[in-house]
């Protein structure tokens, strides 16, 4: 077995990769599509942070854009040697993706629950649960439907996860690759 090291971590979410909202929207707030296609901005986070990481770099970017105020903001993290960089989010199993991944998970969560959540998360800042229902019925839940049918994550992942309960989340999937 292998001796296991602690090693700095950098962390970064793909929410800090989002494009702005004239090209995440342009195909209209409810298109799934343009949900897919164009929330995120794939070149900058390749190009930012994943090829940086990739060469050792000292520093580099973190997150690019704050999509809450539609405005650029750049953070920069230090790396050290030997560190291991964790990204979360949406979408990031797509093949253009895959190759930039050590370690591929993936967590399956079914719709009805995704809408519960969202639902309990976002009533508020939403102003209703009719527009959070309606938001996630247009355009959240049928772009993960196009991701599932196009990118299939679950197969792309070396590790997939029923994430349906948190409390009680199930291996669907472990083949992590030899180091």
């Amino acid at each position: 077995m292998a001796k296991l090291t602690s090693v700095p971590v950098v962390r970064a979410s793909v929410d800090g990769f989002h494009s702005p909202a004239a090209v995440r929207l342009q195909r209209g707030w409810q298109s799934a599509e343009g949900c897919y296609r164009d929330s995120f901005d794939y070149p900058a986070l390749t190009r930012q942070l994943l090829a940086p990481f990739h060469d050792s770099a000292m520093e580099m970017v973190t997150s690019v854009f704050d999509y809450q105020t539609d405005r650029p903001r750049t953070h920069w993290a230090c790396v050290g040697s030997h560190a291991a960089l964790l990204v979360d989010g949406v979408f990031l199993l797509r093949p253009e993706l895959c190759g930039h991944w050590t370690l591929r998970v993936y967590l399956h969560v079914p719709e009805h629950v995704t809408l519960t959540r969202a639902l309990r998360r976002d009533r508020v800042s939403s102003g209703s649960e009719r527009a959070v229902t309606q938001r996630y019925k247009r355009r959240y839940l049928p772009a993960q439907a196009t991701y599932r049918l196009e990118a299939r994550p679950q197969d792309a992942a070396h590790i997939a996860i029923d994430n349906a309960d948190p409390d009680s989340a199930k291996v669907l999937k472990w083949q992590v690759p030899d180091r």
